[in-house]
């Protein structure tokens, strides 16, 4: 009884755990892409690649798409929760107005700034 008791309780406590840490691998692994298109992006847009509009206007594209992918999961039951959807959110609007300003460098180059902010003050609290 007390085996079948063990059992029965490690099996409730991996069905809660397992989901939210696959969850943080998902975020972490949507992140990184995030940090290598930023490299690319940051490379054409200070000269050291060729400036391809297409890829560009993908790569913009994407942050929209994950980062409103991400807020969508966010457990909204918690402070933390809440303020990290708000996050995502206001991160796929700026994913999305890069992407309309990938024909304008200078836009895309302020816009790519305010992502490494957006990026970095999140890090600051929750990493």
């Amino acid at each position: 009884m007390i085996r079948r008791n063990f059992w029965v309780a490690g099996f409730l406590a991996s069905a809660l755990v397992l989901p939210a840490v696959a969850r943080a691998g998902e975020a972490s692994q949507v992140m990184h892409s995030w940090r290598q298109n930023l490299r690319m992006v940051s490379e054409m847009l200070n000269g050291g690649a060729p400036y391809d509009q297409a890829w560009l206007r993908q790569a913009m594209a994407a942050y929209a798409v994950d980062a409103s992918s991400l807020a969508g999961r966010m457990n909204t039951g918690t402070l933390d929760g809440r303020d990290l959807q708000r996050r995502f959110l206001d991160f796929a609007a700026l994913g999305q107005q890069s992407t309309a300003d990938v024909s304008r460098p200078d836009a895309l180059r302020a816009d790519v700034s305010r992502m490494k902010a957006q990026c970095d003050a999140c890090h600051a609290i929750y990493n």
